[in-house]
């Protein structure tokens, strides 16, 4: 195979200016360093694993990867090397371009590592990474104070104790974009773990991941203040915190995203402790946690939800938010009904919630009662069926006349929009399975 490279000229232009002289010199040197590399998984070709064509890569190079698996030394544990460079398919498409790590409890190895100091400008794009085992943290991918571009990347079926798919430590702030948490297992974390760090995470999947002790989806501790964005936590199991946990003074902010059918033994969606996440336009649905908590529990915490939707979470106790140990939620232009156990609200041991302009509706423990039943009555809080399109098939946008709406308030309350979703009842066509229609609730009628 030939590496393409451009030559720089051997005599620079006549002098005009030093500066001059200067820019024309950055200009050719970057021209001389961009090539693509091609790499196969039979290794044949000028590098004949992924690391060696790092270990060749100049600054802007892309070391594109054929189709197929690769596996074995050298395409695992792959170190950027602090490199600005791009590791991508060829083809676009994870699913068919596979790092597997090929990790056993006696053979841990993970499949790529940034921990020379990478910025954006390192990229790793559309490629799988599977079946990653390591003791310590960061299964298929550490990020130890870098912060690279991860576009499109599949986490898959991979394990350690801090971060099945992704760890991130020591102030690693990368770029998740994307992509699909899906099967992976660890102690803490199972789908990813933040320490110290703050990493972007838009338009992600945590599906099926898996965690002994806290944090299915993702776990922030140690002032970690990740910022999250459209993503999706669907069907991820914990002890603690199936969707989503933070502790340590970790305040993530989490917009327009979705928790579904996540369960634990407590906080079935979202648990955070000495911390204070903010929640605006999300979705808590179908959570269930079997002590308390189905869709959040805090501990010495206040963290903030602004219109968002629990609908149909449950727990024996709170089963949408449960305010323990003086933490102090506050809870504004929010729907929370039709739980099919537990009460909307419950606060113990110092625990305050506070509501307004808040729709508490149909769940099965109690509504506006316990702790926050004197709330009813002011601050545009009120107990009326919200009236969304269709809650059999999930669709929960609201009919015209919902109460929720602007200028449908009871009691001539000037709210807003309650809830995450606006006015959008149409027709929709119904997919086989009963929360598909979930998948694009953020795509319009907000």
């Amino acid at each position: 195979m030939r590496v393409l490279r451009h030559h720089r000229p051997s005599a620079l232009p006549p002098p005009v200016t030093r500066w001059a002289i200067g820019l024309m010199t950055l200009a050719v040197t970057f021209t001389a360093r961009a090539a693509t590399i091609e790499v196969a998984p039979s290794g044949a070709g000028a590098y004949a694993t992924i690391q060696a064509a790092v270990n060749g890569a100049q600054p802007g190079d892309v070391i594109e990867l054929l189709d197929g698996t690769f596996h074995g030394p050298g395409n695992r544990d792959i170190d950027y090397l602090g490199k600005a460079i791009t590791i991508r398919s060829r083809s676009g498409q994870a699913s068919l371009c596979v790092v597997d790590c090929g990790g056993q409890p006696m053979t841990p190895h993970r499949g790529f590592l940034f921990q020379s100091g990478e910025g954006t400008g390192s990229v790793l794009q559309d490629v799988r990474v599977e079946s990653a085992h390591f003791w310590a943290e960061g299964g298929a991918v550490l990020c130890t104070a870098a912060s690279p571009t991860l576009l499109r990347v599949e986490f898959a079926d991979n394990y350690s104790n801090f971060g099945g798919g992704l760890a991130c430590l020591n102030g690693a702030n990368p770029q998740v974009q994307g992509c699909t948490f899906m099967g992976n297992l660890s102690d803490f974390g199972s789908a990813a773990a933040c320490r110290g760090s703050s990493p972007q995470i838009v338009d992600c999947r945590f599906v099926d991941n898996l965690t002994a002790e806290i944090g299915g989806g993702l776990l922030c501790e140690q002032n970690s203040n990740p910022t999250i964005e459209r993503c999706s936590f669907e069907t991820n199991r914990a002890e603690v915190g199936a969707g989503m946990a933070c502790r340590d003074a970790s305040n993530p902010k989490v917009f327009q995203t979705r928790f579904v059918q996540n369960s634990a033994h407590e906080a079935g969606a979202v648990w955070c402790a000495n911390s204070s996440p903010v929640f605006t336009e999300c979705l808590f649905a179908a959570n269930e946690a079997s002590e308390r908590g189905g869709a959040l529990l805090c501990v010495f915490a206040a963290p903030q939800l602004s219109r968002c939707t629990l609908y149909g979470n449950h727990a024996p106790v709170a089963a949408g938010i449960f305010a323990w140990l003086d933490s102090a939620p506050v809870v504004e232009s929010t729907i929370i009904a039709f739980s099919p156990q537990g009460e909307a609200v419950a606060c113990t041991d110092g625990g305050t919630a506070t509501l307004s302009c808040s729709d508490v509706y149909g769940n099965a423990g109690g509504d506006w009662s316990g702790s926050i039943a004197a709330q009813m009555a002011g601050d545009g809080n009120f107990g009326a069926d919200p009236r969304f399109c269709d809650t059999s098939t999930g669709v929960l946008h609201l009919w015209a006349n919902s109460p929720c709406l602007p200028g449908n308030h009871p009691g001539g309350a000037t709210c807003g929009v309650i809830g995450a979703f606006g006015f959008a009842c149409t027709p929709v066509r119904v997919e086989s399975t009963t929360w598909g229609q979930l998948k694009s609730l953020y795509r319009g009628g907000r």
